[in-house]
């Protein structure tokens, strides 16, 4: 298995310069942040399974991060735009497992949204509400050791799947 990643960077033009009290300057983070990700995976059943072939999988994520206090002077807002576009192509196919193989196998051609929300911070940054799609696995059932492996059965707990 291959996995290929293209990371995404902010422009700068998009980014504000700040004076910091030593007279250096220090970048503050951009008002509007774009990022792009391209993942590419080449697998192969070399044996067992249903057929012997290769297969590439990919997956294109599109964010959006606005800081609407900045770009619209709504005070502690802040909005959120993730979409991807994966191709139909299956390695579940080919090895007839049911647990998965790769994380970012769909098995269906399209671009979905994944997460669209507003947040509101309160009480000077005390306390914030969420509103809109939000990825369970972003924050209530996160695990720092999914990260780790690629497989689908490492994403969100089996208690709230």
């Amino acid at each position: 298995m291959r996995r290929f990643l293209l990371a995404s960077a902010c422009s700068a033009a998009m980014m504000g310069v700040a004076q910091a009290d030593e007279g250096k300057a220090e970048v503050s983070p951009p008002a509007a942040n774009f990022q792009l990700t391209y993942t590419g995976e080449v697998w192969s059943v070399l044996s067992g399974g249903i057929d012997r072939d290769l297969v590439y999988l990919d997956d294109l994520d599109l964010q959006l991060s606005l800081d609407l206090e900045r770009l619209t002077g709504w005070k502690g807002a802040q909005a959120f735009v993730y979409a991807f576009y994966t191709t139909d192509n299956s390695l579940g196919e080919l090895t007839g497992d049911l647990n998965g193989i790769s994380n970012i196998e769909t098995g269906a051609d399209g671009l979905r949204l994944y997460e669209a929300w507003v947040d509101q911070a309160f009480a000077g940054g005390k306390g914030s509400i969420r509103a809109g799609l939000y990825d369970l696995n972003s924050e209530f059932d996160a695990g720092e050791v999914r990260a780790l492996f690629i497989t689908p059965g490492h994403g969100i707990g089996t208690d709230y799947s």
